[in-house]
């Protein structure tokens, strides 16, 4: 128990009595003038973390990266908070976004271009990352967390490798993508409202096998698969193989789980739209022509 009167107090046999320097008001006081000027600047200047009232050590905490003590020093100064009440920390690295992920979440690619393009986590692997389609991205390229459809979110890995034929030629489809240190690989799929399924292992099911599929778009879909070892040659020039023919798929689409118009097309729809926009100088314009063909071609799930 901590005390900030001047007189000596006594507590019970297993309670210590410590005289505080400061009291809790004065110290929420520093803290509220922190927030104050934040509120104000609207930002928190580059190399200062973080601070929070430490009851146990009666002080207030400012948390800086190496190095960036004065950046400390400033702030407080600016603030106007009491600097008898503060104490700078040094941390190892600055917080950031942590994210567990799980097979049928979202996640999102954005090549500079001016669009999203969003695909789902097939499930992760013991190579610490996950499988997905490889029309997604390719090698080299970051991804980003969808916490909600067309929210791009914090960066969680990036593509290592991607196979997905070029207009004219044939292939597979499929890709993984390393995720980055801090985040969680959950051996999970989402149920999005089904509840959640834990993956146990993996076995080829055969044909008449009952299946069920999760992905951002679309949700939780069970079906039978009706075929496996497809064919499918899309209307734009590539052939894939080794697909697995489901009713898991939505009516509307292609019957193979995780596939779409090649990103060449799609990027090529997106881009002309754009074009037509700018040449006609209104925003509306280009809102209006991009949304129809990005609505279609940008989501690949």
């Amino acid at each position: 128990m901590a005390t900030t009167s001047l007189r000596a107090a006594k507590g019970t046999a297993d309670v210590e009595v410590r005289n505080a320097r400061h009291s809790l008001v004065q110290l929420e006081t520093a803290k509220g003038q922190l927030d104050g000027l934040l509120a104000r600047a609207g930002k928190v200047p580059a190399g200062v973390y973080g601070w929070y009232v430490d009851l146990p050590r009666n002080s207030l905490v400012v948390s800086v990266g190496k190095g960036r003590e004065q950046a400390g020093i400033d702030f407080v100064a600016a603030s106007g908070a009491d600097v008898q009440t503060v104490r700078i920390e040094t941390a190892e690295e600055q917080p950031s976004l942590r994210v567990a992920l799980e097979g049928g979440l979202g996640y999102l690619r954005n090549p500079g271009d001016g669009y999203l393009y969003a695909c789902s986590i097939g499930f992760p692997v013991t190579q610490g990352g996950y499988v997905t389609a490889g029309h997604c991205g390719d090698a080299g390229e970051p991804v980003y967390f969808e916490p909600s459809q067309w929210t791009l979110g914090p960066k969680i890995g990036s593509f290592v490798a991607s196979s997905f034929p070029a207009a004219g030629q044939t292939g597979n489809d499929f890709a993984w993508v390393k995720v980055d240190s801090g985040h969680t690989l959950a051996p999970t799929v989402d149920g999005y409202g089904n509840g959640d399924v834990t993956v146990r292992g993996s076995t080829e099911a055969a044909v008449g096998a009952a299946i069920c599929r999760s992905g951002r778009t679309t949700g939780w879909r069970c079906g039978t698969i009706e075929a496996k070892n497809q064919t499918v040659s899309y209307s734009t020039g590539e052939t894939i193989l080794n697909l697995t023919r489901t009713t898991a798929a939505p009516k509307a689409a292609i019957p193979v789980a995780r596939s779409s118009p090649a990103r060449a097309r799609r990027k090529a729809c997106c881009r002309a739209a754009a074009a037509v926009a700018r040449a006609r100088r209104r925003t509306t314009a280009r809102a209006a022509s991009t949304s129809r063909c990005c609505r279609s071609f940008r989501t690949t799930t």
